[in-house]
């Protein structure tokens, strides 16, 4: 690039800041109110964390878990994969990847008086790639995930619930 090149360019340049710096700025201001008289609700809005409670009358508390809680039965089961699912959207969900007429929520309900059936101890029928999701609709920290047979009862086969735990998983 030459000299004159250069002049031309910044001429063009100081001509167009000097035309359009006179410009009245166009500015919007919008406020959001949230809670009160005349707010809207915390519900409504579409960003809503599931790690928020409404529990308690009057406040807005962090959702908290311990050791001792199961949050399966508090997500909602669909069909596979869910229609319109946006990943930074609050969700509660689980869904499987499986093709099949009844759905599989009793292997992940979480109720020790559920079961699957047979539907996965069929002899010879491998389960690989069979996957669970669950989305809890916000990071928690996971520091334990437990499998667990039914306590109480015997199979079809005459074996005891039991001692009928779940063989492998990847997560």
């Amino acid at each position: 690039m030459d000299l004159r090149t250069t002049i031309y360019r910044l001429a063009a340049l100081c001509t167009a800041a000097v035309v359009l710096a006179p410009q009245s700025a166009v500015a919007e201001v919008r406020q959001w109110v949230v809670g009160g008289d005349e707010g809207a609700a915390w519900r409504e809005h579409a960003l809503l964390s599931t790690a928020m409670s409404f529990n308690v009358p009057g406040a807005i508390q962090l959702v908290a878990f311990t050791s001792k809680d199961n949050v399966i039965p508090s997500l909602t089961w669909v069909d596979g994969f869910p229609s319109g699912y946006v990943e930074e959207r609050a969700q509660a969900l689980i869904w499987d990847n499986v093709a099949v007429v009844r759905p599989l929520l009793e292997i992940v309900d979480g109720i020790d008086t559920t079961s699957t059936h047979l539907a996965f101890k069929r002899f010879g029928i491998a389960q690989d790639g069979t996957k669970f999701f669950f989305d809890l609709g916000t990071r928690f920290p996971a520091n334990r995930i437990a499998f667990f047979p039914r306590l109480e009862g015997i199979s079809s086969e005459g074996r005891p619930f039991s001692e009928d735990y779940i063989r492998g998983y990847v997560l």
